[in-house]
Formats: structure tokens, C-alpha cells, sequence
């Protein structure tokens, strides 16, 4: 039991200890840096890469929800004066406005007649 006990310290050990080597950055001072320094520099580019994509996208993403919100604030907008003009435009609206501006046009009491032409 004592030695099954050891055994996972010491391999607990070695993962931590392989996991302080690569955050700490002890990997790139033993030997072969030389060898690593592409590997390094690419990876280090590809983050570069990724942060800069994900600025990106997540502007984009903000400017899609602030014209959607414009849009729908514009619709509403247009959908009022909508609704004022088509009230405005109904007859009686027109024939208050005209009284009130002190016009002399009346509305009609009899349809208006058609007249035939002869040929």
C-alpha cells in the first residue's frame, strides 16, 4: 500500500514538474533552444494570430448589435409617422385643417356626374 502511495507522489511529481518546466519557461534554457526557437516563434504567432481574429470578430459583433438596435429604433419611427400620415390623410383630418385655415373649399354633397360624349 506504502509503495503504490509513493508511486503516484513521485508520478505527480513529474507532472508537475513537466508543467512548471513549460509555464515557467525552464524548457527553452536546457539544450536545444535552438531547435525549439521556430517551434516557439510560430506558436507565439499563431496566439498573436488568434487574439487579433478574436478582436476582430467581436467588433463586428458589436457594431451587428448596435445597427440592429438602430434599426429596429428607425422602423419604430417610421412606423409612427406612418400611422400620423395615414390619420392626417383621412378626410374628415383634411376638411378640420381646411376650416380651420379659413378656406372656402366644401366638401361635396352629391357624387360627381359623368359625363358622356357622343361620337
Amino acid at each position: 500500500m506504502q509503495r503504490y502511495y509513493r508511486e503516484e507522489c513521485r508520478i505527480m511529481k513529474e507532472r508537475t514538474n513537466w508543467l512548471k518546466e513549460i509555464l515557467g519557461g525552464e524548457f527553452l534554457l536546457k539544450e536545444g533552444v535552438k531547435k525549439r526557437l521556430r517551434y516557439v516563434a510560430f506558436l507565439f504567432l499563431l496566439t498573436l494570430l488568434y487574439i487579433s481574429f478574436n478582436f476582430v470578430i467581436e467588433q463586428s459583433l458589436r457594431r451587428e448589435g448596435s445597427n440592429k438596435r438602430e434599426l429596429k429604433e428607425l422602423n419604430s419611427i417610421y412606423l409612427t409617422k406612418s400611422a400620423i400620415l395615414q390619420y392626417n390623410s383621412t378626410r374628415e383630418e383634411v376638411e378640420k385643417r381646411l376650416e380651420q385655415m379659413g378656406s372656402s373649399l366644401k366638401p361635396l354633397r352629391d357624387p360627381p356626374l359623368r359625363i358622356k360624349l357622343e361620337r
